[in-house]
């Protein structure tokens, strides 16, 4: 595709613009004795996120009065729970499936 169709006239393009290397999204080939990680395995963590999405959602679980927490019925503080325990859910994800060394 022609890049020209997308100039802005009167900007000038950047000297260090890198869309022009199609090599550089490319990693580098394994050191001997290494094995390349398989792109078709898939991480089972990202499931766990839907305890996070899904918990909420089962209005049944947590539509009572009882018991109060601070004066607060038990509906308004267990949402609240549940945000702190998205947040949980999603840094141990996070942490669990990041690159090594990134």
């Amino acid at each position: 595709m022609d890049s020209a169709i997308f100039e802005v006239p009167g900007r000038r393009q950047a000297d260090n613009d890198l869309t022009l290397l199609p090599e550089a999204s490319k990693s580098p080939p394994p050191a001997a004795g290494q094995r390349r990680p398989q792109s078709g395995h898939r991480s089972r963590w990202p499931w766990l996120l839907v305890v996070a999405v899904v918990v909420p959602l089962l209005t049944p679980l947590y539509n009572h009065i009882q018991p109060r927490l601070f004066g607060l019925p038990f509906f308004y503080w267990s949402q609240m729970a549940f945000v702190g325990l998205a947040a949980c859910v999603t840094a141990v994800v996070y942490l669990a499936t990041k690159r090594r060394g990134s």
